[in-house]
Order: structure tokens, then C-alpha cells, then sequence
């Protein structure tokens, strides 16, 4: 099978139209065990029965190790912000909708969220040791065993404006754990999140203006539908914010050596 058009590109992997229906997410070289990864995991997420991009294989193209996902017709949820700022706490209001749905749902056979937070927290960048050993006692005070599926990186990017509704995407960061965890760093994303690449600098205006909005309306319609309290989610933002460091670090070493 040739690849099609190129239609998407991320920090590991292409997206291509493959055959009638399908894309292909194809991992750049020598990331053939992330490919597997996500197939893996994609098909766990698949038989939850969530809204969620049909899954059908692993393929090798040209070398590199490749994903075939059904083709899900949608802009990201993103977009509604830019053409109706207004919209923030419908926004915010259906985002929270998604993510209880997400977490209703059991997440055996996914890592533990625990074990991602300090795993990552050990690798974060710019943390004194002493801030490091406060974060691992914090963690380790935190809620343990729940195995709830957590998306992992839930923010309107990662949710697409379907037919019949709207669909949840890249699920390589999934893991089980308290869903409070999860909410908490979707929290912090709403508020703090970096913009979209190439995005026009009224536009990034426009999504700083409404982002109080958004945030607000998901956490408050997030806890009226799953009764968890804001409190729950502020235990967790220290320990999700440190461990998101590993990420800025790598977004500002690709800046430097590209």
C-alpha cells in the first residue's frame, strides 16, 4: 500500500490517508515499540465502547512501524473557541461530559498513574532534590488503587467534532488510576496549556481571554456529574504540574535543535 497525502504531524509520528476510510499513524524511525504501544492500547480502549477512533493494525511502511485507525471526520474542539468565544462553558460543560464518560470505564492491563507521575517527576527538569523528595512524599500520600481509565493529555485538541458526536483521540498516554488525577492535570492544561502550533497571535488573544471560562465550566460541571470535589483535583495539581516538566523540556530541546 502506497501512503496518501500527509495530513498530520506530531512529535513522534505522521499522519497519512491510507486505503478508503483509513489513516495510517506512522512512528518516525527506530520507534517501532512505541507503535506497538499505542496498538496495544487502542485496542483496550476500543472494546470499552467509548467514542473513539476505530482501530484495525500494526503495518511497516518504508522501514517504520505504523498504526491503521479508522478516519474520523471532525475539527478539534479547539476550533469552537475560535469561532465562538461565547461558547467557553459549553465547551468547558461538554469536555466534562467526555471525561466522566472516560472514567466511568475500567483501565486493566494500562499502566498505573502513580508509576507515570514518578517516573516523570524523577526525570523533570529544573527540580532541586529537596523539591523532588516533598513531590514523592506528596505522591505517595495520594489515593491508591483505583483502576479507572485515564485518558492522560484530555484537552479540547484531543477531541474531534463528529458525526454523531464527537470523538476522543490520542490515547497513547493512557493509564488506570484515579480519575482525579486525570481531571486535575486537564485542569491545569485548561488554565496553563501551551497554544497550538502555528496558531495567529489574535487567536491566541482570543483563547487567553476565554480560558477562565472554559476552565471553570469544566470543573464545576465535572463535579456535579461525578460528585468528586474541586478539592480532590487540588490535591493532585502540584504532582501533575512537576511531572508535566518533562514535556516543556522536551518542547524547548526540539526549539533548540531545530
Amino acid at each position: 500500500m502506497v501512503l496518501g497525502e500527509r495530513i498530520g504531524e506530531g512529535r513522534t509520528a505522521e499522519v497519512y490517508r491510507w486505503e478508503e476510510g483509513r489513516v495510517i499513524k506512522l512512528y518516525k524511525p527506530f520507534m517501532k515499540e512505541w507503535a506497538v504501544k499505542e496498538w496495544e492500547t487502542a485496542r483496550l480502549v476500543a472494546d470499552t465502547g467509548l467514542p473513539v477512533p476505530g482501530v484495525f493494525g500494526l503495518e511497516k511502511v518504508e522501514g517504520r512501524a505504523g498504526v491503521i485507525y479508522e478516519r474520523v471526520e471532525g475539527l478539534p474542539l479547539t476550533r469552537r473557541l475560535f469561532e465562538e468565544a461565547e461558547a467557553a462553558e459549553v465547551v468547558g460543560r461538554q469536555l466534562a461530559g467526555l471525561h466522566a464518560r472516560i472514567h466511568a470505564c475500567e483501565g486493566k492491563g494500562l499502566r498505573p498513574f502513580k508509576e507515570v507521575l514518578r517516573e516523570r517527576i524523577s526525570h523533570a527538569p529544573g527540580l532541586a532534590s529537596l523539591t523532588r523528595g516533598e513531590l514523592f512524599r506528596r505522591l505517595d500520600g495520594l489515593p491508591e488503587g483505583a483502576e479507572q481509565l485515564c485518558h492522560g493529555d484530555f484537552h479540547p485538541d484531543n477531541v474531534l467534532l463528529a458525526s454523531p458526536e464527537p470523538v476522543v483521540i490520542d490515547w497513547m498516554t493512557a493509564v488506570r488510576g484515579l480519575p482525579e488525577a486525570d481531571a486535575a492535570r486537564t485542569w491545569l492544561l485548561l488554565e496553563h496549556g501551551g497554544m497550538p502550533p502555528g496558531l495567529p497571535a489574535a487567536l491566541q488573544e482570543q483563547l487567553t481571554q476565554v480560558r477562565s471560562r472554559l476552565s471553570r465550566s469544566y470543573v464545576d460541571e465535572y463535579g456535579m456529574l461525578t460528585g468528586r470535589r474541586q478539592a480532590d483535583l487540588e490535591a493532585w495539581l502540584p504532582v501533575v504540574a512537576a511531572a508535566r516538566l518533562v514535556e516543556l523540556g522536551e518542547d524547548e530541546g526540539r526549539a533548540c535543535s531545530g
